[in-house]
């Protein structure tokens, strides 16, 4: 969405919103739901909000929206009302770029820009500005594969290969800045060969790619120790950057600044949806057999309850922000099988889930590159369905 803000001649102020078409044949991302548009009206500095709907961002269209003030049209009014236009479109109805779908907002007479991108690629997700891109993956688990070797299956180790995805991703997308946000490393404890062996060389070689910063999981304990004097190591509660978007793991409750970002997104859960193949071979007299495939690595996107996670924390309540948007990032090391959401039963884990203040089952599911598969509710009763109809063997 590209909205466009400036004065008309009888003082209002005019807001032009134009939702971009999309090319589906690239795996951009298919809307949920119908757009919409907020029809916005100050009274004061109140912000009064109205709906309209907007045509499907596949098909295009142009709006007006009037805004009409009750004071002076000056710097402060236009960067208010970019941010809380910005805000409401976000919160109520994840009016953001997944894929294609812009959302941008210039206020062309004091040319004051905001302007945001947002997209998925490989299990990452990058965050683009009008100056910067950033990368953001989670749970590479280095020495995984170790742990499958304990068990009995030999695969060669992961981190070659992870290395070889991140400097694609940074060199594709002109990425300035890495964040890892949880679960460097598989053992929980620093004190392992494998650790000492793989970890120190494989993020100097990331550092070498790209300024890298971690943001230690539940699995990292330890890890400064492993990781070179050069990488940046936050706090486990997180980190808000661009000011809207709050950056943690997953595992632990944010830091108090997070509860004020538009957008939070963790890992630690390893979303995935479960496939099914039908081997049955009816003229041999075997039907209705169906084997599990390999699990897909998808994203989820949910409302987050805001307001929950403040009384959690003990947080004042802010009736004016209750909602956020909740991204949930697949695992990046492409041997975890992870969560598969589309199994009735499968629960995540980590503060938001456990308490309340999401409701996964309204949850959306994308693809590893930002397609809308359905919501969590859906892909359940298509699976359920899968299974009522097998027929008999």
């Amino acid at each position: 969405m590209i909205a466009h803000i400036g004065l008309s001649g009888d003082d209002h102020l005019l807001v032009e919103a134009s939702a971009r078409t999309v090319d589906v044949r690239n795996d951009h991302v298919l809307p949920s739901a119908p757009f919409y548009n907020p029809c916005v009206r100050i009274t004061g500095m109140k912000l009064i909000l109205h709906y309209s709907p907007l045509v499907n961002c596949l098909h295009g269209s142009d709006k007006l929206l009037t805004v009409s003030l009750a004071e002076e049209f000056d710097v402060l009014l236009c960067e208010i009302l970019l941010r809380e236009a910005l805000q409401f479109i976000r919160w109520q109805y994840h009016f953001i770029r997944v894929s294609s779908c812009i959302t941008r907002l210039k206020c062309c007479m004091m040319e004051h820009a905001i302007s945001m991108e947002i997209l998925f690629d490989d299990r990452s997700m990058i965050i683009r500005n009008q100056d910067t891109s950033v990368l953001v993956i989670s749970d590479l688990h280095l020495g995984f594969e170790r742990t499958l070797r304990d068990r009995g299956t030999i695969v060669p180790p992961q981190d070659v290969s992870m290395l070889k995805r991140i400097e694609r991703l940074v060199e594709v997308h002109d990425a300035s800045r890495l964040y890892m946000i949880g679960d460097i490393k598989h053992t929980i404890l620093a004190d392992n060969q494998y650790n000492w062996e793989r970890v120190p060389g494989f993020m100097e070689s990331v550092q070498a790619i790209v300024e890298t910063v971690v943001i230690p999981g539940n699995h990292d304990g330890d890890l400064k120790a492993l990781l070179p004097r050069n990488i940046t190591v936050l706090e486990s509660r997180g980190v808000v950057i661009d000011n809207e978007i709050g950056l943690l793991h997953g595992h632990s409750w944010p830091a108090p600044a997070l509860t004020e970002a538009l957008m939070v997104v963790i890992g630690h859960n390893h979303p995935s949806v479960r496939r099914f193949e039908d081997v049955s071979s009816p003229e041999i007299g075997r039907g209705g057999r169906v084997r599990h495939a390999r699990s897909l690595p998808v994203i989820v996107r949910s409302k987050l309850n805001m307001n929950c996670v403040r009384k959690a924390m003990g947080i004042l309540e802010d009736s004016e922000r209750p909602l956020s948007t909740l991204i949930t990032l697949p695992h990046f090391n492409e041997l975890i099988s992870g969560v598969p959401v589309n199994y009735p039963g499968s629960e995540f884990q980590g503060p938001f889930f456990e308490n309340g203040c999401v409701d996964l089952s309204t949850s959306e599911v994308l693809s590893e590159r930002g397609v809308f598969l359905g919501t969590v509710r859906w892909l359940r009763e298509q699976l359920n369905e899968t299974i009522k109809s097998r027929p008999p063997r």
